[in-house]
């Protein structure tokens, strides 16, 4: 006769991931710089804010335009490293600089949408933060761009590396990535520009202007989304990451650059049509229990 005997099997207990992990505000250091940010004015100057300036640049009616005014950027951020270096021993100050990027996700899991979101990302961020790192601008600028990219010196190369104290970075929302070189109309496009350089078709989800208040302060999605991104922001910081402060974008409904007040961003609702009145949507009033709590 089989003797058949049978034992209990204790399952290991999953590992709790970052998200499973509690969010209190002692979990960051007492230094760290909470805050909300919000913008009266904007101008649209190749993707970047500027003052002062009543111009206003499109990237597709001039192809070389973009390029050419980042690395006037560039030149002109060398005069005033220069001044500021003079300055910076006796005011004990730090030099930074602030970028925005979104994060790019591959439309798909095959390798050509894989590539097209890193160059999504080089064409975006890499384009300004490169630089300031290597002393030159990312490969694949250098490769689809070609001869209407300027190229830096050498003297001016070796000046932009590592020329930066503190590095701050506006990240507002994530698109999808898809290659553009496999769609219908082929590359190289017959005017090539900014817009179409990086071969890259991208698109996003935002917020929907039009819901009535009572379900726009229900932000359920905000909320969470501020909740974990903060979670991962500690788990990061853990892991060595240098953090030193965080700004929600936004405090306040506001004119958002070349697409106005069709999006709301903000934790609190304004009603345009009602002399500005103010309502707090729950992402805000969780935002304020987070920061005062023991």
């Amino acid at each position: 006769m089989l003797n058949v005997q049978s034992a209990s099997v204790t399952k290991p207990t999953p590992k709790p991931t970052i998200l499973d992990l509690p969010l209190n505000r002692k979990d960051f250091p007492p230094d760290f710089f909470f805050g909300t940010g919000s913008s009266a004015y904007q101008v649209m100057f190749h993707g970047h804010h500027v003052t002062n300036v009543k111009l206003s640049f499109k990237t597709y009616s001039l192809p070389p335009a973009p390029y050419c005014g980042c690395l006037f950027c560039f030149l002109s951020m060398k005069v005033q490293l220069l001044k500021m270096a003079k300055q910076q021993a006796t005011q004990n100050g730090k030099i930074g600089i602030v970028l925005v990027h979104y994060w790019m996700v591959p439309y798909s899991n095959s390798p050509a949408d894989i590539s097209a979101a890193e160059r999504a990302t080089d064409f975006m961020l890499g384009w300004f933060l490169e630089p300031i790192n290597t002393g030159e601008y990312p490969q694949s600028m250098q490769d689809l761009v070609g001869p209407r990219l300027p190229r830096f010196y050498k003297e001016q190369s070796e000046m932009l590396k590592g020329s930066y104290d503190f590095l701050g970075l506006n990240y507002y929302t994530a698109n999808y990535a898809k290659d553009a070189s496999l769609s219908d109309g082929g590359f190289p496009p017959k005017n090539p520009s900014y817009d179409t350089d990086s071969r890259v078709i991208q698109t996003r989800i935002s917020d929907d202007s039009k819901l009535p208040i009572e379900e726009a302060l229900k932000d359920d999605e905000r909320k969470a989304s501020l909740r974990d991104h903060l979670k991962y922001l500690v788990a990061a910081m853990k892991a060595g990451v240098d953090v030193k402060g965080f700004f929600v974008w936004t405090l306040l409904d506001d004119f958002e650059w070349d697409v106005g007040f069709t999006v709301r961003f903000g934790m609190n609702y304004v009603d345009f049509n009602n002399c500005l009145k103010r309502y707090p949507k729950e992402s805000a009033l969780w935002f304020k229990n987070f920061l005062k709590a023991d």
